[in-house]
């Protein structure tokens, strides 16, 4: 057992929560980021996780949340998701375990949000001073070895033009590094 002792440092509008699941999972409902306890001890390192929290908090950030994304889920869907959160909040019920059964045909994000959230979430990582130089292989790694890689893969492919995709933007990131520019994406 590990204790964690944090001191938070308010910058968002949302919460980082993490909820007692063995799923391998982070995801937002709209509102917050949660983590799962099952991604903790799946992810190789701070790195990784740092290149996933990132991924999750752009998609928050671009508006890609429920019902803004590619597929746009209906009003009703997005109401639902937002009950779903606050009935496990209120039973203590988790929450992942809670949204577990979201299907890949209600996912809200289609591969043109994963490009802008891996572009963006990649930014995230490095200016928060992680390494991002794994990320293609951390996404790979993921649909390899997740027992949920079927479900994973429908929201997140791993397609040789999203890892090319990803790998393109570490080299910018890197590049800007080298020239001590600014850490900014070109979205």
């Amino acid at each position: 057992e590990h204790t964690v002792r944090m001191s938070p440092e308010v910058q968002c509008d949302y919460s980082l929560i993490l909820t007692e699941s063995e799923q391998i999972n982070v995801f937002t409902d709209g509102q917050d980021v949660f983590v799962t306890e099952g991604l903790l001890r799946f992810v190789p390192s701070d790195y990784d996780l740092a290149v996933l929290i990132g991924h999750t908090m752009a998609h928050r950030i671009l508006g890609h949340e429920p019902g803004a994304g590619d597929r746009g889920m209906t009003d009703e869907v997005v109401t639902w998701l937002r009950e779903l959160r606050n009935l496990a909040r209120q039973t203590e019920t988790n929450t992942a375990d809670a949204m577990a059964g979201i299907t890949p045909t209600s996912a809200p994000f289609g591969l043109q949000s994963e490009f802008e959230a891996d572009d963006l979430g990649l930014y995230f990582a490095a200016r928060a001073g992680y390494r991002v130089d794994r990320a293609g292989a951390l996404w790979q790694h993921i649909a390899a070895q997740n027992p949920q890689a079927v479900l994973m893969k429908a929201f997140h492919p791993t397609n040789p033009e999203r890892l090319g995709a990803i790998d393109a933007i570490i080299l910018e990131i890197e590049r800007k590094k080298t020239a001590e520019q600014p850490l900014v994406p070109g979205l």
